[in-house]
This record gives C-alpha cells, structure tokens and sequence, in this order.
C-alpha cells in the first residue's frame, strides 16, 4: 500500500464507521452540524471532514471490537470456529472431508478430524489457510464478504454509538435513538450474514488449491491485508 493512499480496509472498515458517527451526531449537535456543513463548503472542509471521519472511525473499531466478541459469544465463537463443531451447516461434509487431507498435504499439519478440535486449536490452522490462501492470491471473493463483514460492523458500532450518545444528551429527541438502534439491528444481522459467507469462501477458496503449494521464488515477498 502506498503511504498516501488508503487501503480497503481503512475505506470500508474505518472511515464509513467514522463518517456515519459524525452523521448520526449532527442530529444530536447542531452545532456540530453547522460547522461541517455550512455555506460554502471547500476542498478545505472536505479534507477536514475525511480526518475526523477517519479519527472518528479508529474509536469505533475498538466498539465494533467489543461488540464483535459479545455478538458472536451466543453463538459458540465466530463462524470460521463452527467449521470445527459436529452438526456444522458452514461447508458439507464431503468438503470437510478433503479439507482435512489438504491441510495434511498443503500445510503440513495432519490432523485425525476437523470435528471437535478446540477452538483455539482450530482457529490457529483456519489462519494458516487463510494465509495460504492470501499468499496464492486466491482470496478475491472471501475479501469481498470479509470487506462487508468490517464494514457492518463498524456501521453497527457507529449506530450503537450514536443511539447511545443521543440518549444521554438529547433524551426526549427519542426518534433519533429509535432510528439509530432499528439500524443498528439491521447492521448486525448483514455482519452475521457476511461472517458466514466469509468462513464458507475461505474454505471453498482453500479447497481449491493444489495438494502441494507451488515453489516461491527466493526473496519474494507477499503482502497480505489484515482481514
């Protein structure tokens, strides 16, 4: 990535998230309001509004990493960590199956059955495949659905956040936190969903390759996002 530009993960996951707070407060702050959206608004004002965006959006990716771990703690853990549960709906057991032998054969980890790992035991070789997976540049469709898995949640968090703030400061403004919670809810179940859809592309993307990883050149070097 370069130095000047912003990766895809800081446009979907942080700065949206930050931009939505700052919406969602004008409503809360009209003073707030007036100084990013009043006459006469330039390149100045556009530069300003995409830096506090995005140092809005870093303080709500540590909400949304809160509200990640108690969302999905009912669940059992995050969707790639049922893969390892007996009764799994995430990929078919024929896949499972030849999961486990390509793990064996492409990362070097022979294990006896995916079904009933610890879950710390599993979510360690889940991102070994990933890695693997990144490194083959065979992740497109799974960045796709992880880029929309951050993007929910960190709107989720926003919302969460503004439903909050407008509660404490402008308490008979309820329409505002009403709104805001409605969206929350909606925002949440798209994360759930493209958490899914993430852990079933990662393993049908695994799947996919060879038996045997092919040679990387000495010195090569591959850069990999923080999904």
């Amino acid at each position: 990535m370069k130095p000047s530009t912003l990766s895809l993960y800081e446009q979907v996951g942080i700065v949206i998230p930050g931009t939505t707070v700052l919406f969602g407060l004008f409503f809360v702050s009209p003073e707030l309001k007036a100084m990013f959206l009043r006459d006469g608004f330039g390149l100045g004002d556009f530069g300003l509004f995409v830096t506090v965006s995005y140092v809005a959006g870093h303080l709500v990716a540590a909400v949304g990493n809160a509200l990640e771990t108690l969302y999905w703690k009912p669940f059992g853990g995050m969707p790639s960590v049922w893969i390892a549960k007996a009764g799994q709906t995430v990929i078919a057991p024929s896949q499972a199956e030849k999961l486990e032998r390509l793990i064996g054969s492409r990362l070097g980890l022979p294990i006896p059955t995916i079904c009933g790992m610890a879950p710390g035991e599993w979510h360690q070789v889940f991102m070994q495949m990933t890695a693997d997976v990144r490194a083959s540049k065979a992740d497109g469709r799974a960045e796709i659905f992880n880029a929309n898995y951050g993007l929910n949640r960190g709107i989720a968090a926003g919302l969460l956040v503004v439903a909050v703030t407008n509660l404490v400061l402008a308490p008979t403004s309820w329409r505002v936190t009403l709104v805001a919670l409605v969206l929350f809810g909606l925002a949440l179940s798209r994360m759930h969903r493209f958490g899914v859809h993430y852990a079933r592309a990662m393993c049908r993307e695994f799947l996919r390759l060879p038996e045997v990883p092919t040679p990387q050149p000495q010195g090569s070097a591959t850069e990999s996002a923080n999904g």
